[in-house]
């Protein structure tokens, strides 16, 4: 057994200027920072272990759901990303991707 310090991270989408939008990182309550800008879109969903191809794939389960929590198998995260900057209009590019994770604690 042992014992492991955990940070708590917290993702959000600034709009506030909306032809900028930019992620912000809050870590164990703190005050938001900026993280990365042209970010416009963030999403985390999570697969679950099982055996439901149509069901396994959820938006975070409940703070309290510990059922739910230890299924969690991979983790996949969706950004989408805009051209920041002076640039002209017509070089501007929106680029959206996908990256799945397993995390080591998350391994059977």
């Amino acid at each position: 057994s042992g014992l492991y310090a955990v940070d708590e991270r917290r993702y959000a989408i600034d709009r506030s200027v909306p032809t900028n939008p930019v992620l912000t990182l809050t870590v164990n309550g703190g005050a938001p920072e900026a993280f990365a800008a042209g970010i416009s879109d963030l999403q985390i969903q999570y697969v679950l272990q099982q055996n439901c191809p149509p069901c396994d794939v959820v938006n975070a389960p409940a703070a309290g759901d510990t059922a739910t929590w230890r299924l969690v198998n991979e983790v996949i995260l969706t950004a989408s990303a805009q051209t920041v900057g002076t640039v002209r209009a017509e070089d501007v590019a929106t680029i959206t991707a996908s990256s799945r994770a397993k995390p080591r604690n998350l391994l059977p």
